[in-house]
């Protein structure tokens, strides 16, 4: 065997056996807009800025804060506030404002699951 051929060999071993784990919900600089406001009032233009700006430590548990602010086509805007996420094994927890974590995302879940 050739040592182009044992290289390969060990390349290959290693990308087949290195640990392949899920993309990182929500790291730090991701952002998300979301349209059609509703309000009191009913429907207004603008949009909701979401940013995960940090990773912080809740409760012993690493977390993502997450900002929120209220863009309005006018040009104004209003911070929402924060929240603040983890996830573990598949499954997104928000912080409750009981200071409990509940589920956010199960990305898990299978057809039927509630």
């Amino acid at each position: 065997m050739t040592f182009t051929s044992k290289y390969i060999i060990v390349l290959l071993s290693f990308l087949f056996f290195q640990d392949v784990s899920g993309q990182d919900f929500a790291p730090v600089g991701a952002i998300w807009h979301y349209n059609n406001i509703e309000s009191f009032f009913g429907p207004s233009q603008g949009y909701i800025k979401v940013e995960s700006v940090k990773d912080t430590i809740l409760k012993g548990i690493i977390c993502k804060k997450i900002k929120s602010t209220r863009f309005y086509s006018s040009g104004n805007s209003n911070f929402i506030g924060y929240s603040y996420v983890y996830t573990d094994g598949g499954i997104v927890y928000r912080l409750a404002s009981d200071s409990t974590f509940l589920v956010l995302y199960n990305f898990n879940a299978l057809v039927g699951d509630s």
